[in-house]
């Protein structure tokens, strides 16, 4: 999670964007239930 905050304060222009636009923010939040969901079926699958 830190790594990807950091991805994000290194692209100052992308949550604007995501912020201004419902597009984006919908964009976004797929992509972050998406990453959700892969992390938490991998850490099943290593159990």
């Amino acid at each position: 999670m830190a790594s990807l905050k950091a991805q994000l304060a290194g692209v100052p222009a992308e949550p604007f964007v995501f912020g201004t636009s419902p597009g984006g923010l919908q964009a976004l939040s797929v992509l972050l239930i998406g990453v959700a969901a892969t992390l938490w079926t991998r850490r099943r699958v290593e159990r």
